[in-house]
């Protein structure tokens, strides 16, 4: 198995392996790790070439889509596999990961994102929470910097997690499901006026280092200059880790919305699926593990996602309360946040050939040059479409 060399994949699967081998010793796993960026290239090469790929993979969801070029794809087909074990799957989360009708992956957790915020700072600007819309959150944020001189956010140039969950959230994608360019619609352009407002009103910073895995981002937030974030479930984990001693100071409440353009309040970012490639011998013993940890894996003592699998969400383990968020059951967050997900019509990333492009050209061309104020939103967001459709040929 290849995995993402990012400090916990390839720990987290040797886990999972050693409580599925009791129940198949006669089974064994080797687990690889890469830097992000090769784990991918490598992997779309060995597709490409037919020969040297791995049984099973856990690709990102912003570079899922380099494992389908070619003429024929290099992944199993897990559509009738998923069918006939009722696996129970949020359909909204695995639309991610089906192109041109068959499913190639199998997303292990939801994303559900929330608005994580200083609960001691807003007390001390007067904010009432929960902030409903994002109309509401400029407000706040206002009120934010006239009471104490801090910002609300600090938003990302260098990379697109800040910007993926308000354009999921708005219904843009960067391709429709025919192929074509879709980043220039009313849609994106909306989602993304508001992202760059949020620094031309002057509530919102360029982030430090350029986006949240730089040390510098994050010694924003540990002064106190910064007080809130939106991210995912995972981004729980992440505030433990770079600001551990700002403990009990944070609040989660779902993500603002904005009626009648947005409607969710929540959205998603990030994520990785379970692949199995073509290439690989040992696709039936494959798909058990991947069966495995999604119907049958135990549960942590404390969760920091919710399972892709609607099933295992009567357990216990969600209505525990959590520490670093000051005893707040984040556990019951989420589930209601995983039931909107639940909805049709829940917005999710078309998986296009060509979104890994899509991605690095809109970070380069509209979000770094609109945020930093060197141009306006929509003339930013124009340019990377025109750059974009010129690149794959539209």
């Amino acid at each position: 198995m290849w995995v993402t060399a990012d400090g916990t994949s390839k720990a987290g699967f040797e886990k999972y392996f050693s409580e599925y081998q009791k129940l198949h010793p006669n089974i064994s796993l080797t687990v690889e790790e890469f830097p992000f960026t090769d784990l991918h290239d490598k992997l779309s090469v060995a597709l490409l070439a037919g020969t040297g790929a791995p049984d099973l993979a856990l690709p990102e969801i912003s570079r899922f889509s380099l494992l389908l070029k070619g003429s024929t794809v290099g992944l199993v087909d897990l559509t009738d596999r998923i069918a006939a074990a009722n696996m129970n799957l949020v359909s909204s989360l695995q639309n991610n990961y089906t192109y041109q009708g068959h499913v190639y992956g199998v997303q292990t957790d939801l994303n559900p994102v929330q608005l994580y915020y200083r609960s001691d700072i807003f007390k001390q600007a007067g904010i009432q929470t929960p902030i409903a819309t994002w109309a509401d959150y400029i407000k706040a944020g206002q009120l934010l910097k006239s009471k104490t001189g801090k910002s609300m956010i600090a938003i990302e140039t260098t990379d697109y997690d800040v910007w993926t969950p308000i354009m999921l959230q708005y219904g843009c994608n960067f391709f429709d499901t025919t192929g074509q360019v879709a980043l220039g619609s009313d849609q994106c352009h909306k989602a993304f006026r508001l992202l760059v407002s949020l620094v031309q009103d002057k509530i919102a910073i360029p982030a430090p280092g350029g986006d949240q895995y730089n040390p510098t981002f994050w010694g924003a937030y540990g002064k106190g200059d910064v007080a809130s974030i939106w991210g995912a479930s995972w981004m729980l984990s992440i505030l433990e880790g770079f600001v551990p001693d700002l403990k009990g100071k944070w609040t989660a409440q779902p993500l603002p919305t904005a009626p009648p353009d947005a409607t969710i309040d929540t959205s998603t970012v990030g994520g990785n699926a379970l692949v199995i490639t073509n290439q690989s011998k040992n696709v039936d013993v494959a798909w058990d593990f991947i069966r495995w940890i999604v119907l049958e894996k135990p549960l942590p003592d404390q969760v920091y996602a919710v399972p892709n699998n609607t099933a295992r969400w009567t357990d216990p383990v969600f209505q525990k309360p959590n520490d670093y968020l000051g005893g707040q059951v984040i556990g019951q967050l989420w589930l209601n946040q995983a039931n909107e997900l639940l909805q049709p019509g829940t917005p999710y990333l078309n998986p296009d050939p060509n979104n890994t492009t899509a991605y690095d050209v809109f970070t380069r061309t509209a979000l770094a040059p609109a945020i930093n104020g060197d141009k306006t939103a929509d003339q930013a967001l124009d340019e990377a479409v025109a750059e974009l459709k010129s690149t794959v040929g539209q």
